[in-house]
């Protein structure tokens, strides 16, 4: 006989006899309320309504009914719960509704403790059938967030009847109900109890504002593709955990939850200037279609264009060169844009605007007038010192540039003389060493290119030397906007890294040929450190890494070679792409770093992701919490299977 069968009645017999009555003097309390009677008792059938009274040895208090005490199937609407006395009182009024030859359960969770020391009564379900048996099938799972790998805690499991969807897209957690719920402990574990022998489609919902439906763009959801029957399950192991004061149990299915954008009709929700020649454009989705601006005396080809990294909001930029006659002070226009009728059709959505100079437009205008006003060009300049090797300087502007003028910018780079070698004990040679030489710089090459996407980007760079010193000069007007501001002179001296002061990753990638993924190294919290994008089969390398410091291995599936992680869609039925941190044969996922240190490790994509299926150490470990890990779950002696 399978635990599934057993389960129900084993843990009744725990419940009843594991709770000692406190002392009634001597040490501080400790122990949680026991339960004297329940009246009717506990896995009755045929109920139909009424009371429900549990009698403790000890008052106790409700606390956080709402939250805690989760009911299943759900009920329209909640019975009542009070306290009288010593006892909880459940009352089903005539307004609930049961549904005819069903088990449900009542779950407290943390709702019950005495009412002097606070002592919860974890684990304590009432179960009772409106029908003439209990069910007593079981199911155990563990519930994941898609990209960090933690676990998600209280998130709610609903099982639907998998035989009742029928249609091609999933709707089920919108026009569905439940047959059965359970939620997951702070290990992201789940152990549902009393179901059928039925196929069930599952799901979980981190349910954000407890109202007990999913709400895109809110709360985060799993899904499993396949219909799960328990009776046709394999045995898995449940235990009473007493350091925890909870029933733990190994896991039978995983699921990796995600959060989608919130449906919504599409809107142009904000239009602001931002400054004389230019204003921003803000849309209540994702992408919008079908986008055109039209304005008042400015011709569309002026407009430099520049979306927000997840497409619901627009920079636009002004080229004044290209309008004849000047941009006018107060910019007036329209902009269409795709939305949607109330039954859903596309349809052709507009919003005018007029937007009035801004305070700074008219002050420096008048400025003008007068006295010449201070350099309105400005320019962020990132890059470390010393200089990564393979790494740029990056400089990110304010308004976009035209084409720079190369030939004003020079960068130097130090010539570094050979020392030789002459007899030993030659003293004009270690005499001439000896002495203080002058730097020799000569002209280094460099490149000088746009970011592919962000049009505000520009990066210099250059083959550069390890353990050199460089100088670059930017002379005056190498850098133009398109509104004709243009650069002062910018001078900085910076070194190249020596490459014995850092950590080398030499990763060997083995991976179908067609498959592509995306490589980080991030600290232990998971903050990305430094990545790699579009990683094939074969020698991956990182060079130059910060040592002395604790990393881990993320490996992102990138399925459409996007460069980026995909979250997922429930309603098409898409999944995240999957996600890893790499460990090592015994479950240890943090490798630490020395200087001059080169690590070498394999990366086996198929050994690794399908590990991920099957290891939970892969995906949930937290490096530093050990009591929260599955490497340090404490299993008590009593054991029921």
């Amino acid at each position: 006989m399978t635990v599934a069968l057993l389960f129900a009645g084993a843990f009744a017999v725990n419940w009843g006899c594991a709770n000692p009555s406190a002392p009634t003097g001597g040490p501080q309390d400790t122990l949680p309320p026991r339960i004297l009677s329940i009246v009717p008792a506990n896995f009755t059938t045929h109920f139909g309504g009424g009371r429900i009274v549990i009698t403790f040895d000890e008052y106790v208090q409700l606390k956080d009914v709402q939250k805690e005490v989760l009911i299943s199937p759900p009920t329209e609407r909640r019975p009542m719960m009070s306290i009288k006395g010593r006892s909880v009182h459940i009352n089903f009024t005539d307004d609930i509704r049961l549904e005819p030859n069903t088990t449900y359960k009542i779950d407290f969770g943390k709702a019950i403790a005495d009412n002097n020391e606070g002592n919860i009564l974890y684990g304590f379900s009432y179960v009772f059938s409106t029908g003439d048996h209990i069910d007593s099938l079981a199911m155990s799972g563990q519930v994941v967030d898609a990209f960090s790998g933690d676990s998600l805690f209280n998130a709610t499991m609903l099982f639907f009847d998998a035989a009742a969807d029928t249609v091609a897209y999933d709707s089920t957690l919108f026009t569905g109900k439940p047959l059965s719920t359970a939620r997951t402990d702070n290990m992201g574990v789940f152990l549902a109890t009393n179901l059928k022998p039925m196929s069930y489609r599952i799901y979980a919902i981190a349910d954000e504002n407890g109202n007990g439906r999913y709400e895109p763009g809110t709360d985060k959801v799993a899904f499993i593709d396949s219909a799960y029957n328990p009776a046709q399950m394999p045995p898995f192991k449940v235990w009473w955990n007493k350091k925890r004061m909870r029933i733990e149990a190994t896991p039978q299915i995983r699921m990796r939850a995600f959060g989608e954008e919130a449906i919504r009709r599409q809107s142009l929700t904000k239009i602001t200037r931002t400054d004389r020649y230019s204003f921003f454009l803000e849309f209540s989705s994702q992408y919008p279609k079908g986008v055109r601006i039209m304005m008042d005396r400015v011709d569309s080809s002026a407009f430099i264009v520049k979306r927000s990294r997840h497409g619901d909001s627009v920079n636009v930029w002004i080229d004044t060169t290209l309008v004849k006659g000047g941009v006018p002070d107060t910019l007036k226009g329209v902009v269409e844009f795709m939305t949607t009728d109330s039954i859903g059709r596309d349809t052709l959505g507009y919003r005018s605007f007029r937007l009035a100079p801004l305070r700074e437009v008219r002050r420096n205008a008048r400025k003008e007038e007068t006295e010449k006003p201070e350099n309105p060009f400005k320019v962020e300049v990132r890059a470390s010192n010393p200089l990564n090797p393979h790494g740029t300087i990056d400089m990110r502007f304010k308004v976009p540039l035209r084409q720079p003028l190369t030939d004003s910018i020079i960068l130097m780079a130090e010539v570094k003389e050979e020392v030789k070698e002459g007899p030993r004990g030659d003293r004009r040679l270690e005499q001439k060493a000896s002495e203080p030489k002058e730097a020799v710089f000569e002209k280094a090459p460099f490149t000088f290119e746009r970011d592919s996407i962000d049009i505000l980007l520009w990066r210099l760079g250059s083959k550069w030397r390890p353990d050199s010193r460089y100088r670059l000069e930017i002379l005056p007007g190498a850098l133009t906007d398109i509104y004709g501001g243009s650069n002062d002179t910018l001078k900085s001296d910076f070194t190249v890294m020596k490459p014995d002061n850092y950590t080398r990753f030499i990763l060997d990638v083995k991976a179908d040929a067609s498959k592509r993924y995306i490589v980080q190294l991030t600290a232990p919290n998971g903050d990305i450190r430094y990545e790699k994008k579009h990683v094939g089969t074969g020698k991956v390398t990182f060079d130059y890494i910060e040592p002395s410091q604790d990393y881990r291995i993320r490996i992102i599936e990138d399925l459409d070679n996007n460069g980026m992680w995909d979250s997922g869609r429930l309603v098409d039925r898409v999944h995240p792409e999957r996600v890893v941190f790499f460990a090592d044969d015994h479950g240890n996922s943090v490798i630490s770093t020395k200087a001059n240190w080169d690590i070498l490790l394999t990366l086996d994509m198929d050994h690794i992701f399908d590990g991920a299926a099957t290891n939970v150490r892969n995906t949930i470990t937290k490096p530093g919490n050990a009591d929260e890990s599955t490497n340090d779950m404490p299993v008590s002696d009593e054991e029921d299977e």
